[in-house]
Formats: C-alpha cells, structure tokens, sequence
C-alpha cells in the first residue's frame, strides 16, 4: 500500500508520507498490525535516503571528471 501512495509523487511528496497515511488508506489496522504501518514508512523513508545518497555520489563523480 505504501508504494501505491508513493507511485508519481515527487521525492519530497513521498517523504511526508506517515505510517498515519497508510493506516488510513487500509482504512485502518486493528492495533496488533499497527507496527506494519511503521514499517512501510520506515522503508520509504530509507529508499528516499538512499537514492539521494546515490544521486549525490553520481553527481560528485560527474563533478570529478
């Protein structure tokens, strides 16, 4: 689900998403499943970094040539 909120949004978009939005777009988890929500917003967040982390080595390597 948290990819499908994600698809065609811009990197800063998709970096406001909340474990808040997913629960909503489920229309809601029972508490025990909850963490799941925490989750997909953690590995988001963690996909976004890395790939600004890949884009700033890409452009010190142009930098460098």
């Amino acid at each position: 689900m948290a990819t499908t909120l994600i698809v065609g949004k811009t990197i800063e978009e998709a970096g406001r998403l909340t474990n808040r939005d997913v629960v909503l777009a489920l229309g809601g988890l029972p508490e025990s499943k909850i963490q799941c929500s925490v989750l997909a917003e953690q590995a988001i967040q963690e996909a976004l970094r890395r790939h600004r982390e890949a884009l700033e080595l890409t452009r010190e390597a142009v930098r460098c040539r």
